[in-house]
C-alpha cells in the first residue's frame, strides 16, 4: 500500500517539477482542501476506518439478506467488549480482522466506540465520520 501513497504524491511532484517533495510539502498535500491542502489522504489514515465501516454496513444488512448466516457477522461492539473481560472468539475471519482494526482505531481514538453506539443512523457516512475522529 505504500505504492498507493507514492502514486498519490507523483501528481504534486509533477506539478512542482521536482523529483521529491520535502516532508513539510508532503504533509501540506495531505491537508484537507478547507485547510489549504490538496486533500490526499494516505492509506494508513483511513484503511482501518474504511474496513470497519464496510463491516458495520454488512453486519447491519446481513440479518435481512441472509438470516441463516447472521451469526457469522455480529455487530462490532459485540466482538470487542468495552470492559476488561476477554472478547469472545470471533465467528469468522472477517469478524476477527474487523476486531483487530477496531482495537487499532480505539487505541489512538477512544471516542470511536461512542460514535458506534448510535445504531443505524451511525452507518451513514461512517467511514468519513470515523476518519475524522481518528485523524
Amino acid at each position: 500500500m505504500e505504492a498507493y501513497d507514492t502514486a498519490l504524491l507523483d501528481l504534486p511532484k509533477g506539478m512542482a517539477r521536482r523529483l521529491s517533495l520535502p516532508d513539510h510539502a508532503a504533509a501540506l498535500v495531505s491537508l484537507p482542501l478547507s485547510s489549504g491542502g490538496l486533500g490526499y489522504r494516505p492509506w494508513k489514515s483511513h484503511a482501518d476506518c474504511a474496513f470497519l465501516a464496510s463491516y458495520m454496513h454488512t453486519a447491519h444488512h446481513f440479518s435481512k439478506l441472509l438470516p441463516a448466516l447472521v451469526h457469522r457477522v455480529p455487530p462490532i461492539l459485540d466482538l470487542v467488549p468495552a470492559t476488561s473481560t476477554p472478547p469472545p472468539p470471533p465467528p469468522s475471519l472477517q469478524a476477527a480482522l474487523t476486531a483487530r482494526a477496531f482495537v487499532r482505531i480505539t487505541a489512538s481514538a477512544p471516542l470511536v466506540r461512542d460514535r458506534l453506539t448510535g445504531g443505524a443512523p451511525a452507518l451513514r457516512h461512517a467511514q468519513h465520520a470515523l476518519s475524522a475522529i481518528v485523524t
